[in-house]
């Protein structure tokens, strides 16, 4: 198949190899007798498919979260003052401690996976309060 310009400009464009034997190495190991013909072929350039992936929305629903949600937290299961520091967090998209942090910070971090991270994690996915949120953690050890 030839598809670009300088492929149809070449000598098996040209027609010159039909019916001629080819080497593919200089030995003349891998022989080959060209034989040149002409079609028109239809190439597929898009494809579109499903896949059913729950039956019903309950499922569905813990198909997304078991795929997708790295951290789902419910208010009234968290700790007063872990809850006070992610509402905070979302209110204002950033939250800020000094070193030492507290323990209601370290809590929070522990909750959200983050307690072992030493510089910096990005692009993890929250479900709380029936909302979803993007959240990370940097660390500057400056």
């Amino acid at each position: 198949m030839l598809r670009w310009p300088s492929e149809r400009e070449s000598r098996l464009a040209s027609g010159e190899l039909n019916e001629q034997v080819v080497t593919m190495t200089d030995s003349g190991a891998w022989a080959y007798r060209v034989d040149i013909t002409t079609e028109q072929l239809t190439e597929t350039a898009h494809t579109a498919f499903a896949v059913e992936v729950a039956s019903s929305q309950s499922d569905f629903r813990k198909v997304v979260f078991g795929s997708r949600i790295d951290t789902e937290l419910s208010p009234d299961a968290l700790p007063a003052e872990p809850q006070e520091i992610l509402e905070q967090a979302i209110a204002e998209e950033t939250y800020t401690e000094e070193a030492p942090i507290t323990e209601a910070f370290e809590r929070l971090l522990d909750l959200l996976g983050l307690g072992a991270v030493d510089t910096a994690e990005n692009g993890k996915q929250l479900w709380y309060n029936d909302e979803f949120y993007r959240y990370g953690l940097y660390i500057n050890t400056n």
